[in-house]
Formats: structure tokens, C-alpha cells, sequence
């Protein structure tokens, strides 16, 4: 839908003589005092043909801050103060009649001719109340779309992970019926910047009549250029298949429109005659950021960098980015979605690629149907939220503990399904798509379902709204931490997956958050030394050979001390291929190479009780030490030695118990003070060096909530650098950022040095007035509490909700006051469903046909959001009761 201009709502409005206090582009926002002032959002009318002719009777509105809808009539209910006259506020041409005590109904020719009266009544001192009269939807029984009959919807794991017979989860899931019940994603275009779909596929049609562009071969209107379009298909099919149609498969948002910009080509690029598969130039993707950016809501780019270099944005592609989400949409912003990335095992990290750690856009990891992160899918501090995706073994064998999606595909022979008839038309099984192309047009898709229920929204707004709706499955994710805010939050898949009922639930009561406002530190120009080879193992003790007093080491994938670990006893276990019967709490565990995986070590030790693991070499290579692979979900730290290391100190620690080692690091530090009050978003970090090599180094800002974001970690990379990349990180979400902040720079390689030059720190976010320095606004607490005694993580009514997330949501922070209702409803003749509006933790569901019971179990729960979503079997007894218990 092309919004209209701001100049041209004003016109149209004054027409009718309606105060405008705000414009939200289809929206306007009404005031009335019912007696209690209260403000709407009702459509914006538009120039009629024949402006004599009779209006809407009726005007559908929905109160600002909340989903409360409700229809707006052509009456007004008057209310005047004691001795004042009708006649004294209201022309004599109205027909009205007594309503009771100082109470009137006034007749008007149709609905927008009520809301014109209603502001002129409200200006007159002796009018104490005047609203339209009012007609209340029926929002009886939760909101729960049926299965659509799609036949393969019952594959579709990723958007609705329950048994068909029970209803229980049984994974990761967008819980997306409970979205459908609201919206379907009408009246929004999705531009999907791909290899370009086919639009002429029996479940494409929504995107019949969208703006195509073929960048490729610069054609407008053609939703392909000459490039294989398998890829753009799966995409396409996740993003919008129809729905209902008795056909394949369905999208995320089905009835949202897709258009199709084809950005890769077939190009002679060496003139040699040899065409290559490869991406448009830089002059046309910026075209593509900006083109449609009125009409088309949401761009879905699965593509990046495959280098392992530092990939950049360029200057006309920035300017391009920055247009489209500044202007575009009447100002509110192009939402742009991208695909995390697909090399963790090659040590790459989301945060390389400039294009998926811009804060503008939404960076989305892969995640499995267990909850974990797929092991192809790149870490990254700037990853923001997670979407269900396929982990496959082999290039066509996909893991069945974490199925490939199914979607479209190209039809006949040509796509990843080869088969030549109607089934020919889907990938599924081993021919399914996955990868974090698979979990971008998710989360497209879950964008444009909020939008298609709130409009009105920036693109900062959803990128807020899906923090706020995503929820943790792998609740054993050893990156897994809570920011100060009360967020929980993880390097590896964000804020989480969303929860797309509770994101479109928020997106109609969403207040647009202020705006958006940024602190930039003086970029200096003063060298430091950068010390090299900073990680070591120190071991001492009686008789320590000098030669082990301070031993090269790198370290694994998975969790560092960031500072120097204490001085324990180091235990040798052996191959550490079996459990651990030695009980290793307070120590470290000494475990050689070979047999089994680096990752089954160290989880074996980290059973037994170690503090952390040295793992060292069971043979001469070259080089030596490596990055130990697969290790980035081992609860502990652990580093790798050499093969002469670490047999010399196997030899040293059997001889002598009183051993002790240490593990220590050396990071060049940079701290900043920060005196202005924002609530933070996105928060980057400016880096120059002369380093020879980039991957030695470990690059960690620490906020002043002592949140802790890995903006680089060592990797493959030697080139030279950063040189002049910045860093971003999501982390920091909803945090204060008054305070220190501090910068973390260490060299975990030797040879290669470099100094760094002054960084500099940036901070998005939105100003508060905040004397405590906790993050929430003065004025907001005092309202709440009275004071200021309370912190951002506190959480005083005990609903599960910090009070960072509550200022947010503006809901109650002193009282219970639920996002989901407490709610019950059939979805189908054999289940019921019950949302719970309760704190996060374990719960037991259990029911009855008797309020006084007996009651039997349904279910147990662990929730992470402030509520239950169960399915449950009906009972054939007209009725069912429900409750439940907080599990230790």
C-alpha cells in the first residue's frame, strides 16, 4: 500500500475538521475524554469523489498503547459540567436526546462527521466528557488460527512444532497460528534481493503484480535474470507460499506480497568468454536499497560474504541503506532482514560482513529444532534474534535429529528436488533448504506479519518488538547470559527465536518508541602496543622447570577468561575419552589429544568438576596449536599446547600434586565515561590498528552493566587489520548507557604485532532523564513506584518482566498487569487451547471437569516468556477447568 504524504493527510483531514495532534502514517491519533482522556488510532480519511455523500457509519479505531479494538459510531455522548446549557456548547441544527445525569446523545450525519464534533466539543471549558459512542469487538477465546489445509503443513516443524494428536512442542517453533489469528501479513510487499523466483509457481501467487526488478539484466517487471532461481524459490515459498489452497506448502506471511529482485547474474567478468554466477555491482544494489522503498515494507537478503576478510559496506550502498530506512515507508523505514552467516566452522564470525552487522539491519542466526545454533551457523555480537533452519550432514543428507525446511522449489528437474512430476514442485527431506538463507525469510516474514498489525511502526520498533517476543530453547548454551536489562542474550542466536503471536500481540499495542539518538566519542589519533601473544599457561609449583613457566597456547571456541584465572592444581586424565572418575572441582584438567572429539574432552572434564581443560598435541605438525574445532558449545574454557608442552608438563604434574597453573591473558584496555543518559539499542565500537595479522586478535567491549560482547574472535584471517571496521553489538539492548565502558584488545597469536589506534565508541538509543544511571526514566519510575529504589532487572510484581522491559512495553511494573491474557478456546474438536499469563519457569498444567477435581496432569512447561501457550485434549463435558503449579 503506498502511503500518502503527509501534506496530503493534513488537506484531507482538515476537510473534516478534525484536530490532528500526530501523524502516523496511515493512522492519525484522536483524543477524546470519556471522562478519562484517551487516545485512538483511527484510519486517516481520504478525499472522496463526492464529498455530500454520507460517510462510514461506523469507524474502526484501536486505542493507542493497547490491541483493545473497538468501533467509533456517528453518535457522541455529551457530558456537561452542573449549570451548564446544552445550547451553550451545541449548534441548534443537532438532533439530540437526554442520556441521563448531565448526559446527552448527539446525532451527526455519519462517523468521521462524529469525530469532527467530538474535538470541537472538547475545546468548549464546560465539556467534561465527549467520545463517539462506542460498539466493543468480541474478543472472547484466544486467538488460535486452524491448520491450513496445505498438505504439506504437517513437515513444516518450523512454524507450528507439535504433535498433531496431543498438540504438546516438541521443538523450536514460530508458534505462527497463534499470529494468523490476528493477521496474515495483508497490505505488505516483501522485496526479496536474491537469484530471483518463479513467480509463476502454483504457490507463488501472492506475488502476482508486485514490483519484480531483474537488477541483473536491468529489467523491469521480470522477477528473473538469467541466474539459477532454486535458491530465491526456497526463499520465496518460506517467506509467502499461499495458504488454504490445498497446494505444498505455506509462508510465514501468506498473504503478504512478494516481489522478486533477481541481483544475481551470469557475467563475463575476466573476458574470457566464461560466465561466472555472481552478484550485481555496487552502483546496483544501492539501486535495489532504494528502490520501491514507499511500497515495499520489508527486504529479505540472504547473501554475504563468503571471504574470510573484513567485507564491507560501500559508500554508495550506505547512502542507499540509510535513504531506504530514514524515507522510506513516509520515514518509518525499510525493515531490512539478512542471513547471519554459514561459516562457524571456518571460524568466521557474523560481525566480518558489514552488511549483517549494520545496526539497521536484522542479523539472523540458524537455529535447530532442538534450540541450539546449527553448527554451520557464524556467532556474532551483533546477531539479534534466531529463526529454525535445517543442519544437514552431508551436501544431501539432512540430520534427522534437525530436518531441513520444506518450501518451494523450482519446478520439474531444474531446482533442488529433481523429480519431474507435481512433487517436483517442493524440497523436502534431503533435498530441503537450510542454512541461515533458510532463517532469514522467517523472520521477513514474521516482519511483515507486524507491520500488516501495526503499520505505523519504524523499523526500529520491530527490531524491538522481536526482541521482546523472542524466547530461549537452549537453555544449557553456555554463551547464554542476561544483560542488565533483564534480556537473556547469546553470541549465538541472539535474543532468541520469536514467538510470532506474542510479536503481532505487541506490535497493536506498541507505542513507537522516541527518537533515535547517538553518542559518538572523539575518534584520537595516539598508537598503543598491542602485547603479542598474550594468552599463556603459566604452571609453578616446587621443581617447576623454567621451560613451563609460561606456555604458548590457543584457545578454544568456547567460553575465555577474560581476565587471568586463578592459580589450581592441574590434574592429567589421560585421553579423557571415557567419564571422569577423579573429581576435578576447583582444578584443571591436563587431557592429550586423539581418539575422540576436542568438545567430548572438555565436556567429560567439565563433569568431573574442572575449572578448565589443557589439551595438548599427540603429535609434531605444522602448525602445532590449532583452533580446536567443534568447541564453541563447551561449557569451560580450554586451550590447546603443544605435543613437547605438553608432555613435559604430563611428566612434571604425575610427579609433583602441589602443582599449580594458571591460565593468563593480557589485554590492551581502553576505557570510556559516559554522562549522557540513553537507553541503548545498538552500541558499535570504531577499530584501527597496524596489527599484521587480524585474526590473532580477541576484540571484547564490556558495557557498565557488565555485559560482555565478542565483537572478534581469533580466526583464519591474516591479512592485515582492522583496519578501520566497525564492530557492533545488540547486547546492550535496553541498557543504561551512563557510565564506563570498557575495550578489551588481545593478541592470542605470536609473531604478527600491531598497536591500536584511539577507538571510538558509539551508542544508539533514545534520551531519558536518568539521575540514578539505571536505564530507566526518572518520571517513569516515580510514576510507577514513587521513588527511585528500584533497578532495571528488578522485577516488584513478580510477573516475570524487569522493569526495563516493562518501561518498554508500558505496561504496569507495580502490579500484574499480563501481555497475553489469561484466555481459553477450542482449535479443534479434539483440543483446547489455554494461555496462562504467568512468570517464566517450570510449570504443571494439570485439569478437570470439576472445579473442586480431581485433577490430572496435562503437561509440564518450562516457559521463558510471562506466559503458557498449552494444547491440551478436550473432554466431551461442557466443561474443563485448568490449573497450574510452579515446579521447583
Amino acid at each position: 500500500m503506498r502511503s500518502v504524504s503527509a501534506q496530503s493527510l493534513i488537506l484531507a483531514v482538515g476537510l473534516l475538521g478534525v484536530a490532528v495532534t500526530h501523524l502516523r502514517g496511515e493512522e492519525i491519533r484522536f483524543s477524546v475524554r470519556e471522562p478519562r482522556a484517551v487516545t485512538y488510532l483511527v484510519p486517516a480519511p481520504t478525499r472522496t469523489a463526492a464529498p455530500a455523500a454520507a460517510g462510514p457509519q461506523w469507524i474502526a479505531a484501536r486505542r493507542e498503547g493497547s490491541d483493545v479494538d473497538v468501533l467509533l459510531g456517528r453518535q457522541v455522548v455529551v457530558q456537561l459540567e452542573p449549570g451548564v446549557a446544552l445550547e451553550s456548547v451545541l449548534a441548534p441544527e443537532y438532533h439530540t436526546q437526554p442520556a441521563g445525569n448531565r448526559l446527552w446523545l448527539v446525532e451527526t450525519a455519519d462517523a468521521n462527521a462524529a469525530l469532527a464534533l467530538t474535538t470541537e466539543l472538547l475545546e468548549h471549558p464546560g465539556v467534561t466528557a465527549a467520545h463517539p459512542v462506542r460498539r466493543r469487538l468480541n474478543v472472547g477465546g484466544t486467538k488460535y488460527a486452524p491448520r491450513p489445509d496445505d498438505p504439506l503443513f504437517a513437515l513444516q516443524w518450523h512454524l507450528d512444532n507439535r504433535s498433531p494428536i496431543t498438540g504438546a512442542r516438541t521443538g523450536v517453533d514460530l508458534n505462527i497460528r497463534a499470529a494468523w489469528a490476528v493477521t496474515r501479513g495483508t497490505n505488505v510487499i516483501v522485496g526479496l534481493g536474491d537469484s530471483g523466483f518463479v513467480a509463476d509457481h502454483p504457490d507463488l501467487g501472492n506475488s502476482a503484480g508486485a514490483p519484480h526488478y531483474d537488477f541483473a539484466g536491468d529489467r523491469s517487471g521480470e522477477p528473473m535474470s538469467d541466474s539459477n532461481p532454486e535458491h530465491g524459490t526456497a526463499c520465496a515459498g518460506l517467506i509467502a507460499a499461499a495458504g488454504d489452497n490445498h497446494l505444498g506448502v505455506v509462508g510465514v506471511a501468506l498473504e503478504a506480497r512478494l516481489a522478486s529482485w533477481s541481483i544475481f547474474g551470469l557475467f563475463d567478468i575476466f573476458g574470457t568468454g566464461s560466465l561466472r554466477d555472481v552478484i550485481v555491482d555496487e552502483a546496483v544494489l544501492a539501486k535495489m536499497f532504494r528502490f520501491e522503498n514507499q511500497t515495499v515494507a520489508v527486504q529479505s537478503h540472504s547473501w554475504g560474504s563468503l571471504s574470510l576478510a573484513l567485507n564491507g559496506v560501500s559508500l554508495l550502498e550506505n547512502d542507499a541503506i540509510e535513504e531506504a530506512v530514514t524515507q522510506g515507508r513516509g520515514g518509518r523505514g525499510v525493515v531490512m532482514v539478512r542471513a547471519g552467516g554459514n561459516e562457524r566452522e571456518q571460524l568466521t564470525n557474523s560481525n566480518d560482513d558489514g552488511f549483517v552487522a549494520d545496526p539497521r539491519a536484522i542479523a539472523v542466526a540458524a537455529v535447530r529444532q532442538d534450540g541450539r545454533a546449527a553448527r554451520y551457523s557464524s556467532p556474532g555480537a551483533n546477531l539479534l534474534v534466531g529463526a529454525p533452519s535445517g543442519d544437514p550432514l552431508g551436501e544431501t543428507t539432512e540430520d534427522p535429529t534437525a530436518p531441513n525446511l520444506v518450501t518451494t522449489d523450482v519446478p520439474g528437474a531444474g531446482g533442488y528436488n529433481a523429480a519431474a512430476d507435481a512433487s517436483g514442485d517442493y524440497a523436502s527431506g534431503g533435498t530441503g533448504f537450510s542454512g541461515t538463507s533458510a532463517s532469514c525469510p522467517q523472520i521477513a516474514g514474521v516482519a511483515a506479519l507486524i507491520l500488516s498489525a501495526n503499520p505505523t511502526l519504524s523499523y526500529r520498533d520491530v527490531q524491538q518488538i522481536l526482541v521482546h517476543s523472542a524466547r530461549h530453547f537452549d537453555l544449557a548454551d553456555p554463551n547464554l547470559m542476561t544483560n542488565g536489562a533483564g534480556f537473556a542474550v547469546s553470541h549465538n542466536v541472539g535474543f532468541g527465536t520469536p514467538d510470532a503471536g506474542l510479536a503481532v500481540t505487541l506490535a497493536r499495542r506498541w507505542s513507537n518508541r522516541p527518537p533515535l539518538r547517538t553518542i559518538t566519542t572523539p575518534l584520537g589519533n595516539s598508537l598503543r602496543a598491542i602485547p603479542d601473544d598474550s594468552l599463556k599457561l603459566e604452571i609453578s609449583g616446587p621443581g617447576a622447570p623454567t621451560a613451563l613457566a609460561s606456555i604458548r597456547c590457543l584457545p578454544g571456541q568456547g567460553p575465555q577468561f577474560e581476565r587471568s584465572s586463578d592459580r589450581l592444581p592441574l590434574i592429567y586424565v589421560g585421553l579423557g575419552n571415557t567419564n571422569i572418575p577423579t573429581d576435578l572441582t576447583g582444578k584443571g584438567a591436563l587431557i592429550q589429544r586423539g581418539e575422540n572429539f576436542f568438545f567430548d574432552k572438555i565436556e567429560r572434564a567439565a563433569r568431573a568438576g574442572a575449572a578448565y581443560v589443557v589439551i595438548f598435541n599427540n603429535k609434531i605438525e605444522d602448525p602445532e596449536l590449532l583452533v580446536m574445532f567443534a568447541t564453541g558449545y563447551t561449557p569451560i574454557p580450554a586451550v590447546m599446547i603443544g605435543k613437547a608442552d605438553g608432555e613435559a608438563l604430563r611428566d612434571y604434574i604425575v610427579s609433583q600434586p602441589a602443582n599449580r597453573g594458571r591460565l593468563s591473558t593480557n589485554p590492551l584496555r581502553t576505557t570510556w565515561t559516559i554522562t549522557e543518559a540513553l537507553v541503548c539499542e545498538q552500541v558499535g565500537v570504531r577499530i584501527r590498528t597496524t596489527h599484521t595479522s587480524r585474526g590473532d586478535l580477541r576484540i571484547t567491549l564490556v558495557s557498565p552493566a557488565g555485559t560482555r560482547s565478542i565483537l572478534q574472535t581469533i580466526s583464519d584471517d591474516f591479512e592485515a587489520g582492522p583496519d578501520d571496521w566497525t564492530y557492533w553489538t545488540t547486547h546492550c539492548f535496553f541498557e543504561s548507557s551512563l557510565g564506563e565502558w570498557r575495550l578489551e584488545v588481545s593478541d592470542q597469536r605470536n609473531l604478527d604485532t600491531g598497536s591500536l589506534n584511539t577507538p571510538q565508541l558509539i551508542i544508539r538509543g533514545t534520551s531519558v532523564i536518568d539521575t540514578d544511571g539505571d536505564g530507566l526514566d526518572d518520571g517513569w519510575e516515580r510514576a510507577a513506584f514513587g521513588d527511585l529504589r528500584y533497578g532495571p532487572r528488578d522485577d516488584p510484581d513478580g510477573d516475570g518482566m524487569s522493569n526495563a522491559r516493562e518501561q518498554c512495553l508500558n505496561t504496569r511494573a507495580d502490579r500484574f498487569d499480563p501481555v497475553i491474557p489469561l484466555e481459553f478456546a477450542a482449535v479443534s474438536p479434539d483440543l483446547v487451547r489455554v494461555t496462562i499469563p504467568v512468570p517464566p519457569g517450570r510449570f504443571l498444567v494439570e485439569s478437570s471437569t470439576q472445579v473442586a477435581g480431581p485433577y490430572t496432569s496435562v503437561t509440564q512447561l518450562t516457559n521463558t516468556l510471562p506466559y503458557l501457550d498449552v494444547i491440551a485434549p478436550a473432554v466431551a463435558d461442557p466443561q474443563q477447568f485448568f490449573r497450574w503449579h510452579l515446579l521447583p
